[in-house]
């Protein structure tokens, strides 16, 4: 079990550089139809106002600040889900958590699982996932400290059949009792999923290209390279 969720906890827990540019769409029509959208967005961070301490690696100063721009209704909507996510997730609400982690994720790792004679369900992974960043937050309140999400940067949409895929640029903020705001480095690259034209939104991780593995017998390839900007 504990490999289980060592595997998990790079693929599914999403926290780019430090800008996204172009915009520009491109449509594959060989095999199948797979519609890419790149965003024209930047990251926003507010600089800290003292920054003479010497941080440990993994920290940057200043506070990353959330998307502002104005986006369409289904970019809104996955913005919406991910804060919502986040939220529950550093509150330890399992049930509410489930309806953001994608099932086909989910049954990629109960194979994995089963083919070492264990057995999971969706409690258990989902559960894995939201203690880490519960303790985290537990620890730094009881320090004075806040934690903080930022989903910071939205890269590329893509668009094929009814689904939408959204990868962004996210990480977290740590505000000290004097106010000093720090951020996480690198950022994670994180993907949104809707299988229903934006209206429910699950979230995936990329940061160790292990979707291509879990997605393999799910998405075509072309998607899966869309996705990972192959």
């Amino acid at each position: 079990m504990k490999k289980i969720f060592l595997a998990l906890s790079f693929v599914a827990l999403t926290m780019c550089t430090t800008s996204c540019s172009q915009t520009k769409s491109k449509t594959n029509t060989e095999t199948v139809n797979v519609e890419v959208t790149e965003y024209n967005d930047s990251i926003t961070i507010t600089p800290a106002e003292n920054e003479e301490r010497e941080l440990k690696d993994g920290f940057a100063y200043g506070f990353v600040e959330n998307v502002t721009k104005t986006y369409g209704k289904e970019e809104s909507a996955m913005i919406k889900a991910f804060t919502c996510y986040m939220e529950k997730l550093k509150n330890g609400d399992i049930e509410s958590c489930k309806k953001y982690f994608d099932h086909d994720m989910f049954l990629y790792f109960k194979k994995l699982a089963q083919q070492e004679g264990e057995v999971i369900n969706m409690d258990d992974l989902v559960e894995g996932m939201s203690s880490g960043i519960k303790g985290m937050n537990e620890q730094l309140t009881r320090s004075e400290m806040q934690l903080k999400f930022s989903l910071a940067c939205l890269e590329r949409r893509i668009n094929y059949g009814d689904y939408i895929f959204i990868i962004f640029s996210n990480t977290m903020n740590i505000i000290d009792k004097d106010n000093l705001p720090v951020h996480l480095i690198p950022f994670e690259t994180t993907v949104g999923i809707s299988k229903d034209k934006g209206q429910n939104w699950v979230f995936v991780g990329l940061e160790d290209d292990s979707f291509p593995s879990i997605y393999a017998d799910v998405y075509p390839q072309e998607v899966i390279d869309a996705i990972m900007n192959y």
